[in-house]
């Protein structure tokens, strides 16, 4: 049994103890007070609507050796369905995805235990195959899907009386009745003026044109543009490559993958649609992927458009969100919601842009200028359908479309109306945005005429699905670990830390919104500087650092940034942050990693460097081959490792598989410091079901990673490769990377690292980890820490040799909006409310965990003391077929002792009660009374009850 290692005390805070027992293997139990229990799911609603049995999915981790069988998992009065995820290095389950569905109210919470225990949980699966077809029946909704060709929903049925019989008259879509996905293109290139960015103050009102800021050449950042016309071609799914089959299949969710091509020719671009469908529900999610492979000199998307034709038998009525009221549709009439935004990838004016949208119903329009909440409804007498687009106001330009002519339902991923083209040519480079994708969630719930979970409802619903969140102790340190050596939020022990952390976070979120990174290829995106001066050059623009292509807008991709705002929510587990932190992950994900190169297919799965981003000038120092830069931190991997561990998203985990294939190309090349990021990143990610052999390919990388930590020099580089040791090292020892982390102090490198104040932490949680039991060089780490690490001191001498530095280069100035009173009036005096306030997400929680284990625990180098078990469990002698134990009880106890597979199935079994004490010798052999339901494994647990405590043990056949 594992607990939920929380408890509240009289300041509302939590108070854990944590009982480690490492006999053999490592079992972890937690206990609170001796009170044991078992880990509870906060269900959170942000809809403001009840939810009748909606569906919940997510991630949950587990202690490293508690968990084998993944039929002990289940939720307390509900069926559920499971999936492993990622692995601890002894085989137990890491992280599993969890499905069950739950009656929620409007903005209420929930909680729902997790049971463990060894009865399987029964269930049909909800889909049937054939040949040609594979068919999904949720009880309600039933659709076919082709195996031989793109068809979308080949059919589908809704049981509209609900009498379990798809009857005729009940049909919503006919086979081969018009069911596509198209892209149309056009070949004149549309005008691409030289427009230079404007200097603006935003405190004084000012703007002037920024000749020292570029673009200096023909493009600048826009990437949505005034169509430039000419003929136009159809690119159609139905004459691509195509495949479709089930890749989840359960009691509660069904997922079909459907993976093709738009067009027959090789520079046509891909797409795999994701389609989820759940037990008694009628509607359906589909995640959509688009991937562009054409030549972005030639190729003008100027329309992309899924459509599913509807069996209506009478004209419809049509409504959209910002409609007042429902309109008839005749049989020639078009209705659309169609939005907008600023086609300027960011906007220096705070809140000064506007997110329009129009909707049309043949010749009336209403229009608005706020964020449209993204659904159209079209019903009949008989049924209808509402479809929705997840964060369509952010994901602009996006259209939902009815054309009554051929009755199709059209959810237009680039718009039909605006006039629009997607300009992927950017600057710089000949093969521009070659290679970005992106993701669309798009939602068909099939209803009858009269249904009260239709449109808006529905769509809002949809559009904020509720996370399953443990508590932060249960992801943290003391905890599972699962996410790292992070430290739940404490208020009371570091008031100034966590005030700039939430800073932190309120300003990334902030920047992204008030400043408009939007749009389908920016959402998600930010830039956190503003307002640096270069000598006498005051540039009173947004940027990161000196160079003059830094300005080029469209590029802030800094990989890290999901991670940390991953770690504020596990941290915290407050809903805003999981969803800017999702937000961002995505962006990094389909936008920034490059997915398909033409030239060079070496360079897929890396990303641009900091703000270095697609088709900028090309300079050595941020650009490289095919005008990408690999991610010299090797940390893009940690966002999309906790992502698919909380998610179990499919886009993200083949996109895991894109920087797992780069990493192993580039991994020992002389660039920045890959190898490091490389073993790290490869060791954590073979954790990972399906990605098992990143293991091995790690270690091709471990030389190369740990050879310079001891030489002087390029003290930065080799710091920043520990990032994401906190998901590593709990994970296994590894004493190579553990005596290079010191080598690393010894050679006192942590000291002459001015760029990096904050990473400096990471790296010195990681020397005070490795040091184990060496007392001198913990208290030295805690020195520092309890100084750096807490924020107490801005006067500490490296916040004061950064500063000197920045000075001596030129550089000053203040993020130059209200947002930097926000920080004041957390952090008075603190000069640089800028990225270095984003390091804090990233390296406080980790500096935290060291500080707060030393005051725990007193005296660094002392592990936690364990309470001596009143009985044990030795082997004395094993074969494949008998097994010879020595059990030692302290007093005269009722037993039982199980022997386990290394899947965590009960093998054999021994039951006793009043077993006297002392030394007690038990036997299994396959002719005895105890006979064996299969032979020993090479690896096999012994499990020991007596009364309510037990201990398990791991060990190996002789």
């Amino acid at each position: 049994m594992i607990t939920e290692i929380i408890k509240n005390n009289g300041n509302g805070y939590m108070n854990i103890l944590t009982n480690i027992i490492q006999l053999g293997c490592i079992f972890v139990l937690f206990s609170v007070n001796g009170v044991w229990s078992q880990p509870n799911l906060n269900i959170e609603d942000h809809s403001g609507f009840d939810r009748e049995m909606w569906p919940i999915t997510g991630g949950i981790p587990f202690p490293k050796g508690a968990i084998f069988d993944i039929n002990q998992i289940g939720i307390a009065g509900a069926v559920s369905q499971k999936r492993i995820l990622s692995r601890w290095s002894d085989g137990s389950i890491k992280w599993v995805l969890l499905d069950y569905q739950k009656d929620l109210g409007a903005n209420r919470k929930a909680i729902d235990q997790v049971l463990l225990s060894e009865k399987e949980t029964n269930g049909l699966a909800m889909h049937m195959e054939t040949e040609d077809f594979i068919t999904v029946d949720t009880g309600i909704l039933k659709f076919s899907i082709s195996k031989r060709m793109f068809g979308f929903l080949d059919e589908a049925w809704l049981d509209l009386n609900k009498n379990g019989i798809y009857e005729p008259d009940e049909q919503l879509v006919n086979g081969k009745s018009g069911q596509s996905y198209f892209m149309d293109l056009q070949t004149t290139n549309p005008v691409r003026a030289t427009t230079p960015y404007s200097n603006r103050n935003l405190r004084l009102g000012t703007s002037f044109p920024a000749t020292n800021a570029i673009p200096t050449i023909e493009g600048g950042p826009e990437w949505m543009r005034s169509e430039g016309g000419g003929e136009e071609r159809r690119k159609k799914a139905a004459d691509g490559k195509y495949s479709a089959k089930v890749i989840e299949a359960g009691p509660l969710r069904t997922v079909v993958e459907i993976k093709g091509r738009l067009g027959a020719s090789e520079e046509d671009s891909d797409y795999t649609i994701w389609v989820h469908a759940y037990k008694g529900k009628s509607f359906i999610r589909v995640q959509h992927n688009f991937v562009f492979r054409g030549d972005p000199q030639i190729t003008n998307i100027r329309r992309m458009g899924l459509s599913l034709p509807l069996n209506f038998k009478t004209p419809p009525r049509f409504q959209a969100a910002g409609l007042p009221k429902s309109e008839f549709l005749s049989k020639k009439d078009t209705a659309y919601l169609f939005n907008t935004g600023p086609h300027n990838v960011f906007n220096l004016e705070h809140n000064g842009f506007t997110l329009d949208w129009e909707v049309g119903v043949g010749k009336k329009v209403t229009q608005g200028t706020e964020k449209t909440s993204g659904w159209i409804d079209v019903s009949s007498d008989k049924f209808g359908v509402t479809i929705s687009i997840k964060d369509m106001a952010y994901m602009y330009p996006k259209e939902l479309s009815y054309i009554s002519e051929n009755k199709t339902l059209n959810a237009w991923l680039w718009p039909d109306h605006g006039d629009l083209v997607l300009d992927l040519r950017a600057s710089g480079w000949s093969k521009g945005m070659q290679g970005v994708s992106f993701t669309h969630d798009v939602f068909y719930a099939f209803h009858g005429p009269e249904d009260q979970e239709k449109e808006g409802v529905f769509a809002s619903l949809a559009e904020d699905s509720p996370q399953p969140f443990v508590n932060p102790e249960w992801y943290g340190y003391k905890g599972t670990k699962a996410a790292g050596m992070i430290m739940p939020q404490d208020n009371i022990k570091f008031p100034k830390t966590e005030a700039f952390l939430a800073t932190g976070t309120t300003f990334i979120d902030r920047s992204a919104i008030e400043f408009g990174w939007l749009g389908m290829l920016n959402y998600g995106d930010m830039m956190f500087m503003y307002a640096y001066q270069i000598g006498n050059k005051d540039l009173g623009t947004w940027g990161i650092s000196n160079r003059k292509d830094d300005y080029d807008g469209w590029r802030r991709g800094n990989t890290m940034i999901s991670y940390r705002k991953f770690m504020q929510y596990l941290r915290t587990g407050q809903y805003e942050y999981w969803k800017s932190a999702s937000a961002h992950l995505k962006f990094i994900r389909d936008a920034l990693i490059k997915h398909y190169s033409s030239e060079d297919s070496t360079v897929v799965g890396f990303g641009r460097r900091h703000s270095a981003y697609w088709g900028v000038t090309p300079q050595d120092e941020n650009d490289r081959t095919g005008g990408v830069a690999w991610d010299g931190y090797g940390t893009n991997w940690l966002g999309h490792y906790l992502h698919w561990n909380l998610t179990g998203d499919w886009r993200t985990y083949e996109v895991m598989n894109e920087i797992r294939s780069a990493w192993n190309h580039w991994g020992n090349t002389d660039v920045d410091q890959l190898s490091g990021g490389a073993y790290v990143g490869l060791k954590t990610f073979g954790s990972v079901v399906g990605y098992e052999q990143a293991k091995k390919e790690a270690d091709n990388f471990l030389v190369s990673a740990v050879k310079r930590t001891s030489i002087p020099g390029d003290e930065w580089r080799d710091n920043t490769w520990f990032m994401g040791y906190g998901l590593y090292l709990q994970d296994e020892e590894d004493p190579v990377v553990e005596e290079a982390i010191l080598d690393w102090w010894k050679a006192n490198k942590h000291n002459k690292d001015m760029w990096g104040l904050y990473w400096h932490r990471e790296s010195m949680a990681a020397v005070y980890w490795a040091a184990r039991n060496e007392k001198e060089i913990r208290e030295s780490v805690y020195s520092e820490l309890s100084t750096l690490g807490s924020i107490e001191s801005q006067e500490s001498p490296r916040i004061t040799a950064q500063r000197t530095l920045y000075e001596n280069l030129g550089i000053s100035g203040l993020f130059n909006c209200d947002m930097v009173y926000l920080a004041n009036a957390v952090a008075p005096k603190y000069w640089r409310a800028k990225d270095d306030i984003m390091q804090l997400q990233w390296d406080e929680p980790l500096g935290m965990a060291v500080i707060d284990h030393y005051r725990e625990y007193g005296e660094p180098f002392a592990p936690p003391t364990h309470k001596e078990k009143e009985f044990d469990v030795r082997v004395t002698s094993s074969t494949s077929n008998t097994l010879e134990l020595m059990v030692t009880l302290k007093a005269l106890s009722d037993i039982q002792l199980d022997v386990l597979n290394k899947t965590g199935k009960v093998i054999w079994q021994f039951k006793k009660e009043g077993l006297h004490k002392g030394e007690v010798p038990i036997s299994f052999k396959g002719d005895s009374d105890q006979e064996m339901v299969e032979g020993l494994s090479e690896v096999y647990f012994v499990r020991l009850q007596v009364g309510d405590d037990r201990i398990i043990k791991k060990f190996t056949l002789y």
